[in-house]
């Protein structure tokens, strides 16, 4: 006598919509948390560049044994070699710069204490060192990052609570 009872071979149509339906919501919701840290990974890529650009300047300014200008205003930034000193009407000695070789652009949104243009943020010296030590932030919604100069070594890159 055949076997009346029939077996269960592969999954049903609600099954298999089910099953995709929530691979399809998991998916999403890799894909929005993944999109929402871009933002924080381009700002770190950015705020890394411009300290090894920095730093690469600083042995630049060694090798030439020479004085260069670290400009930061609104969108960009760039370095210019010191040409000439010259003494100012208040007898102060004043730098002369190159025009810079390269303007390196950033995002719209850091800031910069101190930065005005056509003035140096920060003067480099044929040794190295550099005045006066400078910070860039960018504020993010829940973080600020920030990168810091203490005169003497390449800029360093952290993130920190506002």
């Amino acid at each position: 006598m055949p076997n009346l009872r029939m077996q269960h071979q592969g999954f049903t149509l609600v099954e298999l919509i089910l099953v995709l339906t929530i691979i399809a919501l998991a998916g999403g919701a890799i894909v929005l948390s993944v999109g929402g840290g871009n933002q924080r990974l381009e700002v770190e890529q950015e705020m890394r560049l411009l300290a090894d650009r920095f730093a690469a300047t600083q042995v630049r300014a060694q090798a030439l044994n020479t004085e260069i200008g670290f400009f930061f205003y609104q969108d960009q930034y760039y370095f210019a070699q010191v040409t000439e000193w010259q003494e100012d009407d208040a007898g102060q000695q004043q730098p002369v710069f190159t025009d810079p070789e390269r303007r390196f652009s950033i995002a719209e949104g850091f800031v910069v204490q101190g930065a005005q243009d056509q003035q140096p943020l920060s003067l480099i010296f044929a040794d190295g060192l550099y005045l006066p030590e400078f910070q860039i932030a960018f504020q993010l919604e829940d973080q600020q990052a920030q990168l810091k100069a203490d005169g003497v070594n390449r800029p360093r890159f952290s993130w920190s609570q506002p």
